[in-house]
Order: C-alpha cells, then sequence, then structure tokens
C-alpha cells in the first residue's frame, strides 16, 4: 500500500466533534447541566432532585445569549448578566414556580391567616351551637314543669316519682339490650320472648323444682345467652337476614314458655329475690333502678372506651371497612347478640321480682315501648348513634308524658296510642337528624379541604413537585 504523499489531506472520516463535523473537543460541562455526574446517590441508586427553581425566573431563548457568569447574589434571575445594549430575554410563557419555604408555607397557611397582615386576614370560621344533644333533656323538663303546672300537688311528689323510676327499670334494662344490635347494624325481634322465657324459667325453676333462687337465675341467665348465641351463628354462617331468624326464634321461644308454664301464671317466687329487687329501697327508690343504671354506665363505658365496643362502632358504621381493617365481623356480631340477650335474660329476672310471679305472655308488651325508646335516645346526648344515656332519658320522657295523661284522666289505651306515635316521630327524627349530621361533616370536610387548597393572596404557583423542577426547565430552555 502506497504511502500517503506529504501535504496531502487525510481521508474524511467519522467526525468525533458531535455529529456536525466541528473541531474535535471534548463536550462542554455546564455547572447544574445533565452531564455533572457527580451528585450523591441514595440508597437506591437514585440521584437526588436538583435544586428548585427561584421565584421570577426568565428564560433565554436561545442558549448561545448573555453567557456572562452571575454572582452568587444574583441567582435570582437568569438574566441578571445581559449587557447593556443587549435584548433582553423574552418571559416564558409558564408559569413561574417559586421554592417557598416552610416559613412562608406556614404564614400562607389557612389556619394562620390573620396573624400578619391584618388587612388581608380572614375572619375565623363562627363555631355553631348544637342544641340535639340536649333537646330531649330539655322537652322532658318542660313535660316535667307542664304536668305539675296541670296537677299540682299530685304529679311532682315522691312517691310518683319513685313510682315512675322504679316500675320502668326492667323497660331500661330491655332498651339498652336492644341498644347493643343496634350498634353493629343489627335487629334483634326476639328480645321481648328472651324476657318472657327468662322470667317463666326463673318461676318455675324456683317454684316448682325447689331450686334455689340464685341458681335458677343464673340458668335463666344462661339460657337466654344461648338463644343470643343460636340467632347468631345462624345468621352469620347461613348468611340469613337476622330479622328473619329473630322473628322465627321469638314465635318459638313463646311457645315454649307457653308449653312450660301450661298457660298459667306462676307465682310464689322466693322473697329474697323480691326482695333484691323491689326491697330495701334507697332514698324511696327501690333497688331495680339502681341496677338498670349499673348496666347503662357499663354499656356506656363499653362503646366508648374499650377496644371491643370500638369494633362495635366501626361494624356498625361501615362493615366493608371493618373487614379491611381486620376486624372479626362475625364474631362482634354474634358476640352483641349474646349481650343482647344475656340482658333480656336479666330484665326477665327483674320482671319476676317485681311482680313476684311469670306469665306466659309477659315481656312481649315491652317490644315496642323499647324500640321507640332506642330510636328515640338515637337523637339525644350523642345524635345520630345509638347510646345508653339517650336511651335511658327516652325511656323516662316516654313513661313521664304516659303517667301525666293517666293523672289527667286519660285511658289506659293511651299508652299503646303513645308508644307507637312515639316511635314513628323517634325514627323518623333519627333518621333525619343521621342525614343531617352526614351532609354537615361531608360539607365541613369539602370546606377544609378547599382552604387548605387556596393560596393566600397571589403568591408564585409552587405545586410543581421540586422533583420535577428541572427537568421541565431543561425541556423549555433546550
Amino acid at each position: 500500500m502506497a504511502a500517503t504523499p506529504d501535504g496531502a489531506a487525510a481521508a474524511p472520516r467519522t467526525d468525533p466533534g458531535r455529529g456536525h463535523r466541528g473541531q474535535e473537543r471534548h463536550l462542554a460541562v455546564r455547572e447544574g447541566s445533565r452531564v455533572e455526574l457527580s451528585r450523591p446517590r441514595g440508597e437506591l441508586g437514585l440521584r437526588r432532585a436538583r435544586h428548585p427553581l427561584h421565584t421570577g425566573l426568565d428564560r433565554c431563548q436561545r442558549p448561545d445569549r448573555h453567557h456572562t457568569r452571575r454572582s452568587p447574589d444574583d441567582r435570582g434571575r437568569h438574566c441578571s448578566g445581559v449587557s447593556q445594549g443587549a435584548r433582553p430575554c423574552r418571559p416564558t410563557r409558564r408559569k413561574q414556580v417559586g421554592h417557598v419555604s416552610p416559613t412562608e408555607a406556614a404564614k400562607r397557611s389557612p389556619a394562620l391567616q390573620g396573624r400578619g397582615d391584618p388587612s388581608r386576614a380572614r375572619p375565623a370560621p363562627r363555631r355553631r351551637l348544637d342544641l340535639e344533644p340536649i333537646a330531649l333533656p330539655v322537652t322532658w323538663v318542660l313535660v316535667i314543669v307542664l304536668f305539675t303546672i296541670l296537677k299540682p300537688g299530685v304529679f311532682l311528689t315522691q312517691a310518683n316519682i319513685s313510682s315512675i323510676l322504679s316500675s320502668q327499670a326492667v323497660l331500661v334494662v330491655v332498651t339498652l339490650a336492644i341498644v347493643i344490635p343496634f350498634t353493629v347494624g343489627d335487629l334483634d325481634v326476639s328480645v321481648g320472648a328472651v324476657v318472657g322465657f327468662s322470667a317463666m324459667l326463673t318461676a318455675i325453676l324456683n317454684v316448682q323444682h325447689d331450686v334455689p333462687v340464685f341458681l335458677a337465675v343464673l340458668i335463666a341467665i344462661v339460657a337466654s345467652m344461648a338463644i343470643g348465641l343460636f340467632n347468631g351463628i345462624v345468621a352469620t354462617t347461613m348468611n340469613v337476614d337476622l330479622l328473619i331468624v329473630t322473628l322465627g326464634t321469638g314465635s318459638l321461644i313463646t311457645g315454649v314458655t307457653a308449653w312450660m308454664s301450661d298457660l298459667n301464671t306462676i307465682t310464689g317466687v322466693s322473697q329474697g329475690l323480691v326482695d333484691a329487687v323491689v326491697g330495701h329501697r334507697i332514698l324511696g327508690i327501690a333497688p331495680e333502678f339502681y341496677y338498670a343504671m349499673v348496666i347503662a354506665v357499663g354499656l356506656f363505658y363499653m362503646l366508648r372506651y374499650l377496644p371491643f365496643g370500638r369494633r362495635m362502632l366501626i361494624v356498625g358504621q361501615a362493615r366493608d371497612v371493618a373487614l379491611l381493617s381486620g376486624i372479626n365481623v362475625n364474631r362482634t356480631r354474634v358476640l352483641g347478640l349474646v349481650m343482647c340477650s344475656g340482658l333480656a335474660g336479666l330484665a326477665g329476672v327483674l320482671y319476676v321480682g317485681n311482680s313476684g310471679g311469670a306469665t306466659p305472655s309477659g315481656g312481649a308488651e315491652l317490644l315496642l315501648p323499647a324500640f321507640a325508646a332506642a330510636f328515640l335516645g338515637a337523637t339525644s346526648i350523642v345524635p345520630g348513634r345509638f347510646n345508653a344515656f339517650g336511651s335511658v332519658i327516652a325511656v323516662y320522657f316516654l313513661v313521664t308524658g304516659i303517667n301525666g295523661l293517666q293523672l289527667l284522666g286519660a285511658q289506659t289505651f293511651v299508652q299503646q296510642l303513645f308508644y307507637g306515635a312515639a316511635l314513628v316521630v323517634a325514627v323518623s327524627v333519627s333518621s333525619m337528624v343521621r342525614a343531617r349530621r352526614k351532609r354537615r361533616g361531608d360539607e365541613e370536610a369539602e370546606a377544609a379541604m378547599t382552604e387548605a387548597a387556596e393560596p393566600a393572596g397571589d403568591p408564585p404557583d409552587a405545586t410543581v413537585p421540586p422533583g420535577r423542577r428541572g427537568n421541565t426547565d431543561s425541556k423549555d430552555t433546550a
């Protein structure tokens, strides 16, 4: 192969100068460019995001214009080094993206507005005066005042007050028993039948079989809890509507009660049980009233502070959420039904001690007023939620109205009329309260989100994540 003559041009070859046949040289490394690979890497092997863009940024349209090195004080503007007489850069069409410090963000927060510039301060939202929790107690007091005026010297006496508080303790316990499945989102209509069954079983064991009264009471309560366990297992394992299950169970238990008693009233219960229920009065009030109050306090404490009570509330409000949270929904429902039937059995024992005997149809008349009181109590103390204290107030509110009407000369059938009307009104009002509180909560949440997203004044748009600001800028300036 012949050598190339001296002075002859070299054969053309691929130019390493970035494909433009330019002078061979290394690529320019500018500060802040993508070629700079000296940035540290994180634990995942990724480089950290670049520094955010500054406010008031103007970008040059071509990279070969105004390359005067900037001083640290002039880094807030891209065109701070424009020579005199040179055409300035056109401002970018993009919204200015600013770097907001934590202090500045705190100043712009809606929660802190008004602490800086008084002229731009927003008035704090007015707190609404919520009277719903005390509406029922206030109404109860007004009813007492009304009947006291209409029947002075008869209604507001110690004997009448003691009769109202003591005689309705059984109804209070039955209402509290119904509150438990209501809290879980279930409906148990066999409670009245369980009350009659427990009362009859206690009387038969103690009177006809000479079983000690304490053991008879224990057997009756355990048998009642077994009924609740049966209801829960059938409803959860076979996926049957609990209303249908308890309706059939209630009818079955009523038949068993009639069969055990042979349709006869059993009397002659041990005097020890009678004394424990209505004897040894405290402040003129029978002990059964205090038993009911202890149960109400215990139920309130369980639903408010114990983990099982919290799980019951979650299951009753949203079962899908409870399942996703890892709560055993079926077990919670079954335990709630067992507790409900246990309280119903205890109410049957109080029924026997109060009356001294048991009837085949005993307990059935308590179902309607218990439902009315439970729904009416859901509008008080904790509106929109079935609660213990609200149910107690609702029971005595209804009983006070019936007692006052009877003192005014109303017939005995007014009791059924009053309870029926109260149930319809209570269910309607409870539904309205729940819907309104849900709507109010949604509106407050939406308003809070709007205030949090609304900027204070006219700050630069700082919504672009810092990790993407450098990439966006590099695309615009290319």
